[in-house]
């Protein structure tokens, strides 16, 4: 049971990790595309 436990909950945090990686990705998307418009314009 111990064991289930621990790796549940070490899958959580890579979960959680990974959550975190796409919404810092996506933020520096809509930053970089905001970037290039304002140097367009």
């Amino acid at each position: 049971m111990k064991f289930i436990t621990k790796s549940l909950r070490s899958g959580g945090k890579k979960r959680r990790a990974i959550g975190y990686f796409l919404l810092a990705t996506r933020r520096l998307k809509t930053l970089t595309v905001l970037a290039n418009l304002h140097f367009i314009a």
